[in-house]
């Protein structure tokens, strides 16, 4: 299936002309007409899921009568929805391939159409990160505003909320990365107003855990208070000298005198 899905994202991007393609991929909110045909692609990729083989080899028909968009980004748009809804498997292939090929709005369409299909806190978080760390610096975060507000951190396990600050940190939103990133350690780790005060000597189940770029970006942008946090949520799941080190500039010489001790 990936060799057709590659023939037909380069065929429905052969057949935008210049200026379209050019006007589809600039950075900023989407037009009307973009956001007509993602909902018009949605509904008739959901009525031919149903039955897709007999209808993969009929020819595509053309945008609706007194539709507001061209032919053209019908097919692009219907093409990204048609791997978000019938072939999630696909997904993250045709996004790559259409963003390959120029068209980063459309890789978007298949990102936000999947996150609707399955809701916000089941998305695929290696779709979501990639979206953000290679459609975002082209497309810019306001495409996927709306994505980002639907995700709930706490509906979501800690791997994924960490792929999703990874993402984050890496399209320059420090603050929400620190905010997801603090979320996924914070599981099954004690609360935050327990954490100054846990015993660190305790025996607990340990795991490998970096969180020192979380707490440069935090600290770089004043929130010290949350680059505690994570130095604290750093060394209770990953207990080293130099994870202690990276504590020495955030708290005081008693606390860090404490955990040093610990």
């Amino acid at each position: 299936r990936m060799p057709y899905v590659q023939w037909l994202v380069e065929h429905v991007v052969s057949q935008l002309d210049a200026s379209e393609l050019m006007q589809r991929n600039q950075p900023g909110a989407v037009s009307g007409t973009v956001e007509s045909a993602r909902r018009d692609a949605e509904e008739w990729a959901r009525q031919i899921a149903e039955d897709l083989p007999s209808h993969l080899v009929k020819p595509l028909t053309e945008a609706p009568l007194g539709s507001l968009y061209s032919a053209g980004t019908y097919r692009v748009e219907r093409l990204a929805a048609l791997c978000a809804v019938a072939m999630p498997v696909l997904s993250q292939h045709c996004a790559k391939l259409l963003s390959r090929h120029g068209e980063h709005c459309g890789a978007a369409s298949v990102v936000l159409c999947g996150a609707g299909q399955v809701g916000g806190s089941r998305s695929d978080p290696a779709l979501i990160t990639w979206a953000l760390l290679e459609l975002v610096p082209k497309l810019g975060l306001q495409t996927f505003q709306g994505l980002l507000q639907q995700l709930r951190p706490d509906q979501m396990p800690p791997q994924s909320q960490m792929a999703v600050a990874q993402g984050l940190l890496s399209a320059g939103e420090t603050m929400e990365a620190v905010k997801w990133a603090t979320s996924a350690n914070l599981v099954g780790a004690p609360a935050t107003h327990e954490l100054p005060y846990a015993h660190f000597e305790n025996t607990r189940q340990f795991r490998p855990c970096d969180l020192q770029a979380f707490m440069t970006a935090a600290e770089q942008g004043g929130d010290t208070a949350s680059a505690l946090l994570l130095g604290e949520l750093q060394m209770w799941w990953e207990p080293s000298w130099n994870h202690l080190q990276a504590l020495n500039s955030l708290c005081s010489p008693q606390k860090f005198g404490l955990r040093r001790q610990q």
